[in-house]
């Protein structure tokens, strides 16, 4: 039984302006409010409890500067009912995926990916992969009841799921095959610039950091800009590279 106090997830969802997308539920940074964030971390894990058995989550989340409040707040949802959560700080996205599937835990990612700097994004994976679209129609329909957060603590951040990522690329490899390769990465504000960094040195390359920023950039990696291709074409000329990333 409700109360004043008590608040539904699919009503605070279907409130918020928030919806799902290609990959994930997008909205502007102010609809991802804490409660907003709870219902649909707790919409999340609800409708998966009847298929896997968990008592943790790992969540991590993009440089965006929203990003962080966020998690706070789905992890304190989530320890509301009891879920210890691991936090992996800034980490790409299949690094995250890929911790929470070899644990068999789930995982939320918050990004935006490449959509505008005054949006973000939920991103949900069961133990064994991505949510599918009956996942999501579950999560907007939950009756999930759970009261306003009162406390929000910050997050410890493990590195395991960094470690595991560039160990992942790392280890296909017996032996430094880019020895005498330079190549350029171009880290602008991607959540992945350190750990690639240190993948393409450790498989011997020369490594070049380029357009290195504070603040938020968002790029489409996957419809490179005219721009973009003729800063890669300058790059590679300016600093002799065999490969811009």
């Amino acid at each position: 039984m409700s109360n004043n106090s008590t608040l539904i997830s699919s009503s605070v969802i279907a409130q918020s302006g928030i919806s799902f997308g290609t990959s994930g539920a997008r909205g502007l940074v102010t609809q991802f409010t804490p409660d907003v964030c709870a219902a649909f971390s707790l919409a999340f894990i609800s409708g998966i409890q009847s298929n896997f058995a968990f008592v943790q989550v790992a969540i991590a989340i993009d440089n965006r500067p929203s990003s962080y409040a966020i998690a706070m707040a789905c992890a304190a949802s989530l320890n509301q009912v009891g879920i210890e959560v691991i936090y992996y700080g800034v980490v790409p996205t299949p690094a995250l995926a890929y911790a929470a599937q070899e644990d068999g835990i789930p995982a939320i990612m918050v990004t935006g990916s490449h959509i505008p700097f005054d949006r973000n994004g939920l991103k949900f994976y069961r133990p064994d992969g991505e949510i599918n679209k009956a996942d999501e129609q579950v999560i907007n329909t939950a009756q999930i009841e759970f009261t306003k957060l009162t406390a929000i603590a910050d997050l410890t951040v493990n590195d395991r799921a960094a470690e595991a990522y560039i160990t992942r690329y790392t280890s296909l490899f017996d032996s430094p095959w880019l020895t005498g390769i330079r190549i350029g990465i171009y880290e602008h504000s991607s959540a992945g610039r350190d750990l690639y960094y240190r993948i393409f040195e450790s498989l011997g390359a020369e490594v070049i950091a380029l357009e290195r920023t504070e603040h938020f950039v968002p790029i489409d990696t996957e419809a490179v800009s005219e721009e973009d291709t003729l800063k890669a074409i300058n790059w590679a000329k300016q600093h002799n590279l065999d490969a811009v990333f």
